[in-house]
């Protein structure tokens, strides 16, 4: 996708919804934060400075299940990649 300005990208916004623009920026920082919570949540886990219990709670386990996947994947790739033959 090409890169936009931000103010070409607000006032597509600003039309396509029909809201103004400290909605919009209001709505954008929301979901940018999101996202930024639910990765700290991930490293936060994978660091182990919450439990099992707790990622689950906050990520759902159908997250959680996956990033446990990926990290055992990364770690088997690792030990091949290690491996003198």
């Amino acid at each position: 996708m090409k890169e936009l300005a931000f103010t070409n990208e607000l006032d597509f916004l600003v039309s396509q919804y029909g809201l103004d623009e400290s909605t919009i920026i209001a709505k954008a920082v929301r979901k940018g934060m999101q996202l930024m919570y639910h990765d700290a949540l991930i490293e936060a886990y994978l660091s182990g400075t919450i439990s099992h219990d707790q990622a689950m709670k906050e990520l759902g386990s159908d997250t959680l299940e996956e990033v446990i996947y990926q990290r055992e994947v990364i770690k088997r790739d690792v030990q091949w990649g290690l491996t003198d033959e």
